[in-house]
């Protein structure tokens, strides 16, 4: 929050160096400081977006034109700051309000899923809750923790909604079986090479509550087609 903060202080700053006269802006961006400047606004707009903070497009406009040319603001110096600090408060109240509502529906949404997928021919669960079927079964090495382990996955939610594809990116990944999240880890220690396994993770699994930026939302099951291509030596390209 307090890096968003920043980046739009920056931005009103910034935007004080490209220009010496206010102006309305171009409509169109010829010159280098109209791409400037509007890639300033363009990034401002986006970090006010991202704060949550409701606001007025003509108060802001001369917020921003009093700062970057100097005039004097219409608000008591002494006073910026706690306005501020009250409107960030209140916007980060209601952004954790609709986070831990979505929390809730993702859990409701996910445990319903699992105790239904469980049911279905091929699915196995293991002690810790993790679901996977073998879509192909490979006849190479099984991983141990350390080894590391080349890969290829599709990541989606329950609803289809795709957040990683390493065959659509072209490049398998590389890392240790036991640096990954604890569903991954523990399934890749059961594949051998060569296999190609659908994994169900509940979130504790997974990414738990925190979710995965815009990608994955918190408690959110993960589905991870995973195909283990090898197993790789330290330092093999």
């Amino acid at each position: 929050m307090k890096k968003i903060v920043l980046g739009v202080f920056l931005a009103v700053f910034t935007l004080g160096c490209f220009s010496q006269e206010a102006g309305t802006g171009p409509a169109d961006l010829k010159t280098e400081k109209e791409k400037a400047s509007y890639v300033v606004g363009y990034n401002m707009g986006k970090n006010l977006k991202a704060l949550g903070l409701k606001f007025d497009m003509n108060a802001l406009l001369k917020g921003l034109k009093d700062a970057a040319f100097k005039a004097s603001p219409l608000i008591d110096e002494k006073d910026l700051q706690g306005i501020l600090q009250k409107a960030i408060a209140e916007a980060r109240e209601k952004m954790q309000q609709k986070w831990d509502e979505l929390a809730a529906k993702n859990k409701l949404e996910g445990e319903a899923f699992l105790k239904e997928n469980a049911q279905k021919n091929g699915v196995k669960t293991t002690a810790s809750g993790l679901q996977y079927e073998i879509l192909a079964k490979g006849t190479g090495k099984i991983p141990v923790a350390d080894d590391l382990v080349e890969v290829h996955y599709r990541g989606t939610l329950i609803d289809g909604k795709e957040f990683h594809n390493s065959y659509t990116a072209g490049k398998p990944v590389v890392f240790q079986a036991k640096r990954t999240y604890a569903g991954w880890a523990e399934a890749l220690q059961m594949m051998s090479v060569g296999s190609k396994w659908r994994l169900y993770l509940p979130p504790q699994l997974g990414f738990g509550d925190q979710g995965l930026g815009d990608a994955v939302g918190p408690n959110a099951v993960i589905i991870l087609e995973t195909e283990l291509l090898a197993i790789k030596q330290p330092g093999e390209k």
